[in-house]
């Protein structure tokens, strides 16, 4: 229809409006393939620097000194996502800043753990009585529970440990190499952010006799890395906090609690604007567009009733 239509400038308004709806398509492929998603928990008071990926996975590994986890090293989605799902390919990272290096293996998409008893199936690995078998992925990523085989590798020694790795288990599995305790996690990607989020207060509302939010609001405090107050900003569940390339929507809220707790969708996402700027550009196009085509039936009117009085 661009291609085809009469050019001019009398066309133009249509052209532009036509040129929005190409941009809001494009907008769209571009957010399908290159938009992040991630969640932020916070409590009434509470100060956030990271969300969490429901479904991008990491491998986190951490010293532990004194029951605390030290600093710790990530292995990001984009080095480990290309063998999910891929059972007989295997992934061998380098980890200079440690006294080991892993190969991961065995990645399921989603999986169920179960405990030997007697002879386990064949084609899997026990470790510590326990091993990892293929479930059926369900239709929410997020409710997959992944899961998948790590082997250790001491680089003095050169000595191999395994572990399986289950995002199901919520805390680290552990292991001693060179004398010093690792845990070891396989869970949601963290995104550490180059900013701070405190949540000063929180407001809901349900619909009655269901427990369901009709409606949630927060106000939230972001802060420098020094923990210096950069903005105040009420998030609402139509109205989002942008800042820095990411954008914070209200996803639910709950009072149940000592605290009330607030839950925020964190996204990347370039052309997050695009539609909002094709629709404005649409609606004032096709307004000038119907100005045009009133001018013009007002003057053909005014020229029939000249005529007619002749």
């Amino acid at each position: 229809g661009v291609l085809r239509m009469r050019k001019g400038w009398k066309q133009a308004p249509i052209l532009v409006s036509h040129f929005s709806m190409v941009m809001l398509m494009i907008g769209g492929a571009v957010t399908h393939h290159e938009s992040r998603e991630a969640y932020m928990v916070l409590y009434h008071g509470d100060t956030g620097d990271s969300a969490y990926s429901l479904t991008e996975l990491s491998i986190e590994i951490a010293e532990i000194e004194e029951g605390v986890k030290q600093d710790p090293t990530v292995i990001g989605s984009h080095l480990i996502s290309g063998i999910r799902g891929e059972i007989n390919d295997s992934r061998e990272i380098m980890l200079p800043n440690l006294p080991f290096d892993v190969e991961v293996s065995r990645f399921h998409i989603n999986a169920k753990l179960y405990p030997v008893q007697g002879r386990p199936p064949e084609d899997v690995d026990v470790v510590d009585g326990y091993f990892a078998s293929a479930a059926e992925p369900t239709d929410f990523e997020e409710k997959n529970l992944a899961s998948c085989l790590l082997k250790v590798k001491n680089r003095e020694t050169g000595e191999t440990k395994n572990l399986i790795l289950y995002k199901g288990v919520q805390h680290d599995i552990t292991m001693t190499v060179g004398g010093k305790i690792y845990g070891f996690k396989l869970g949601g990607e963290i995104w550490p952010l180059p900013f701070q989020v405190r949540l000063d207060d929180s407001r809901g509302e349900k619909h009655p006799g269901t427990g369901v939010a009709k409606t949630y609001e927060s106000d939230v405090t972001v802060l420098d890395e020094n923990g210096a107050a950069q903005r105040q900003f009420k998030i609402e569940m139509n109205e989002p906090l942008r800042y820095k390339g990411f954008t914070f929507y209200q996803t639910s809220w709950d009072d149940s609690g000592e605290k009330t707790l607030s839950a925020f969708t964190v996204k990347t996402n370039p052309s997050d604007q695009w539609p909002k700027i094709a629709i404005y550009a649409c609606g004032i196009a096709l307004f000038v567009h119907f100005i045009f085509k009133l001018i013009g039936f007002v003057n053909a009117s005014i020229a029939r009733s000249k005529n007619g009085q002749k």
